[in-house]
């Protein structure tokens, strides 16, 4: 598996962090009765979403490693995430391609969507 490159920021930007715990279940419509629900998957998966500010450096390290050794955002990778006061590794993934705002000067704001296993 892949390992977030250590040349590349990994800390989200203030206020751009937002998560869902979970993905929402499954649901049936039932004739009678309740609506039947059930999860998506055995594992737990969060979606994450924030903004990295990167220099040039890093971001072409960043778009480099997610085209070529991520083989376009496909394959997952292990990467800090943030969780509660601190940074614990897991398994994740690019839900959707990642935004690039270049903006002005020599930095990058790269926003990602990540699907994150038990998180």
């Amino acid at each position: 598996m892949e390992i977030w490159p250590a040349d590349v920021p990994h800390e989200p930007l203030a206020n751009s962090f937002q998560g869902d715990a979970f993905r929402a279940p499954l649901a049936t419509e039932m004739e009678d009765g309740p609506i039947r629900a059930r999860p998506r998957s055995t594992l737990k998966i969060a979606t994450l979403r924030f903004s990295i500010r990167m220099s040039n450096e890093a971001f072409d390290i960043f778009a480099a490693w997610v085209d070529a050794d991520l083989v376009q955002g496909v394959l997952p990778f292990s990467m800090p995430v943030w969780k509660g006061g601190a940074y614990v590794t897991r398994t994740c993934r690019l839900r959707e391609p990642y935004r690039d705002n270049p903006g002005h000067g020599l930095r990058h704001r790269v926003s990602v969507v990540l699907d994150v296993e038990d998180y």
